[in-house]
């Protein structure tokens, strides 16, 4: 799953990228990963928010990741192990979205690579249990 290094690329892609159009449209950078549960990517969707909570003294990595949210990530992520439940990474990541009112959304692939779903939190769903995201088809 995405790690706070691929959440900080987005941004500093973002902020340091030259629209050849005026004004820079946010919403259209994104990155992607590919891994053997399928391919995903996170989003901006509101840039002030974004920015916000990349800026967050609680989420940036200041004390090279030793307190904050940003080593919950981490702790979620090992505790889950590489070969646990792919779920429960997907929602380990979800929960710091919401918890920060990130700005950026998480989205899965289907399997033809034709379209894409936003993934949100099921009602129950945490990183210490394997609930299914919910999947909101975009348009």
């Amino acid at each position: 799953m995405f790690s706070d290094g691929d959440i900080n690329w987005l941004f500093w892609v973002a902020q340091r990228n030259e629209a050849p159009r005026q004004g820079k449209v946010y919403e259209e950078f994104f990155l992607t990963l590919t891994v053997p549960q399928g391919t995903y990517a996170i989003k901006i969707k509101d840039w002030i928010k974004f920015a916000s909570f990349r800026d967050n003294k609680a989420w940036k990595n200041i004390d090279d990741g030793l307190g904050g949210q940003l080593e919950d990530l981490r702790d979620k992520y090992n505790d889950i192990g590489a070969n646990g439940n792919h779920n429960s990474m997907i929602n380990a990541f979800l929960e710091i979205l919401r918890d920060f009112d990130a700005g950026m959304g998480l989205y899965e692939a289907n399997s033809e690579l034709n379209g894409w779903s936003e993934l949100v939190l099921a009602p129950g769903a945490s990183s210490y249990n394997d609930t299914q995201p919910r999947r909101i088809p975009c348009q």
